[in-house]
């Protein structure tokens, strides 16, 4: 008799039941956020909480919607990885966050608001992943993976800072040399 766990192992073409339900549930979210009004009320809210106020947009609903959403994914990735381990516990996967916000912001998420995107944080996570696993690898030990994540996580926002700091002091340099007449 097969247990649940050796079902969710098992390998369909390149995806496994739980790559499956990964990218069925991110591709349903994606669809959600950029072809619905309740997701691009959240786009709107997530590039500025002034700019969405002075357009209309509900100020709660779609962040209880995000609260929600983001339990719901939670629990579902907990359940799937409960199953395929056997076992659960409420601490097993704290280190997990500081991959999901690296993938995030290596994927160009800026943490002023303002972008985003569902293909960008794929292209962050498997970023992220190539990184990790290569240093996995080489045998590095687990703390080793977490200082690369790390590490990365902190290059890519220096980057993002001084990339923001260029183009304002470039958008400042244009608006003296334009002079006043300009602005009129």
């Amino acid at each position: 008799m097969l247990s649940i766990a050796d079902s969710i192992d098992r390998q369909f073409w390149i995806f496994s039941p739980l790559s499956a339900v990964m990218l069925v549930s991110f591709a349903l979210a994606g669809l959600f956020a950029s072809r619905t009004v309740r997701g691009r009320e959240i786009y709107a809210l997530g590039g500025g909480r002034a700019e969405s106020r002075a357009a209309g947009v509900p100020q709660r609903r779609p962040v209880v919607i995000v609260f929600a959403a983001s339990a719901g994914f939670a629990t579902l990735a907990e359940g799937l990885i409960s199953i395929r381990s056997g076992s659960a516990s409420p601490l097993g996967f704290e280190a997990v966050l500081l991959e999901a916000v690296a993938a995030c912001l290596i994927g160009g998420i800026a943490l002023d608001g303002g972008r985003g995107g569902f293909l960008r944080i794929v292209t962050g996570l498997f970023t992220l992943r190539l990184v990790i696993s290569g240093i996995a690898s080489l045998g590095a030990p687990f703390w080793a993976q977490n200082l690369a994540a790390g590490l990365l996580l902190i290059s890519v926002i220096g980057i993002e800072a001084v990339s923001v700091g260029l183009l304002r002091h470039r958008a400042h340099g244009l608006r003296r040399r334009a002079g006043p007449d300009a602005a009129s």
